[in-house]
């Protein structure tokens, strides 16, 4: 069974673009795979189940423009259930997530575009009566500027608080990049010079759920890179 519903509404004169969406979606009978543990090897097999699944979520994104400032508000909201064999045992599994973003965007002509903003994701997995919980929080700057008929600066920044609550864990790190580049009018050559990872961050830090496992995962990020580059169109 499956049922959605959308609302939008523009209005230039206002400046306000609304959008709302809700889904629901539920199997009534459907295959899922079932799991042996053996020390550390898992064996997957196919199961046939009734209600395997059931799912639903709603969003909603708002943007309202005043004077040179344009104003953004998106959330998101996931919940499924799910009928999983582990062990030759049936368990239900519950997986919630929470998405919200807020912040605000400069539309000036002749001033750096600037987009600011605050992020935050809540994840919540239960099987078996024990709950895991990871939170991330995220504020973040980007910065767009062309000056002086030719320059073009870059900017990004974002600070990530991550947490996993069920292990104690807690990791800050920030992730930031910056390019400049120069391009005369009409001319073939460009040039830019551009740094990645500019504060030497090791690694960044995420979550994700699948049919039995929850995995807390490092993904290591290349050390400060600096390079300039020269270019020519044909």
């Amino acid at each position: 069974h499956s049922a959605r519903i959308r609302y939008s509404r523009f209005s230039l004169y206002r400046g306000l673009m609304f959008t709302a969406n809700a889904n629901y979606n539920k199997k009534l009978d459907g295959f899922r795979n079932a799991v042996v543990f053996d020390g550390i090897n898992q064996f997957l097999t196919i199961q046939m189940l009734e209600n395997p699944n059931e799912n639903w979520g709603l969003s909603t994104s708002i943007r309202k423009r005043i004077k040179k400032i344009r104003y953004k508000f998106s959330g998101n909201y996931n919940n499924s259930k799910y009928l999983q064999g582990i062990d030759n045992n049936f368990v239900v599994n519950k997986n919630e997530s929470y998405v919200f973003n807020v912040g605000a965007e400069t539309l000036f002509e002749d001033f750096p575009f600037i987009n600011i903003g605050y992020k935050k994701s809540i994840n919540n997995f239960t099987s078996n009566n024990s709950t895991s919980q990871f939170i991330t929080d995220e504020p973040y700057v980007n910065l767009d500027y062309d000056f002086l008929k030719g320059f073009i600066f870059s900017f990004d920044y974002t600070l990530f608080d991550y947490q996993n609550k069920q292990q104690n864990i807690k990791n800050k790190y920030t992730l930031a990049n910056t390019t400049l580049s120069y391009r005369k009018e009409n001319s073939a050559w460009s040039y830019k010079i551009e740094a990645k990872n500019l504060f030497n961050t090791e690694f960044k830090q995420s979550n994700r759920f699948s049919d039995y496992l929850i995995s807390d995962t490092k993904t290591y990020i290349l050390p400060r890179i600096i390079m300039f580059s020269i270019s020519y169109n044909l």
